[in-house]
């Protein structure tokens, strides 16, 4: 018995070629302070950065200040603040990965002026997370919602199928 079996061919070369020219943008997002920002002495306070920039992927909640990982990968983060004006004491930012502070940056800083906080995560897809900020002084001081360095970015720059989408 003879048996005919048809199927169309695939070339693997001219498929992988077409994956290779199609147009990706990685996940990436800027956002900042909407408002002034007051930070309470000795509280932990998510940073309010409620204006987005851009956002590629639709990942940042403007609500709850939080950012979604959208594809898992490697990350980079940079958060920058700047007081209106504080007195001499410590600063603290945190980036907090699903609630739990996993990278630290302190400041000392005398008569208001910015810090900057930048750190590299590997992250899953559904990931949250959340800038806080952190001050000593005694009192309640504020971030300058005014100053355009305010605010935090992330952008993906490895992962399994970076490249690709």
């Amino acid at each position: 018995m003879t048996m005919n079996v048809s199927r169309k061919e695939i070339n693997i070369r001219n498929k992988l070629n077409e994956l290779e020219n199609k147009a990706w943008c990685p996940p990436s997002f800027r956002v900042d302070l909407h408002t002034t920002q007051s930070i309470p002495s000795t509280a932990h306070t998510v940073y309010a950065a409620g204006t987005i920039h851009w956002d590629t992927h639709n990942a940042y909640d403007p609500e709850t200040y939080t950012y979604v990982v959208p594809i898992s990968g490697i990350y980079l983060f940079n958060a920058t603040q700047w007081w209106a004006t504080k007195p001499e004491g410590r600063t603290l930012s945190r980036i907090l990965i699903n609630g739990t502070a996993q990278a630290y940056h302190y400041e000392l800083t005398n008569g208001g002026g910015s810090w900057t906080h930048q750190s590299m995560h590997s992250l899953n897809e559904g990931d949250r997370i959340q800038i806080s900020v952190y001050q000593d002084t005694g009192s309640t001081y504020s971030l300058d919602a005014s100053d355009l360095n305010n605010g935090w970015t992330g952008v993906m720059v490895s992962g399994h199928n970076y490249g690709r989408g």
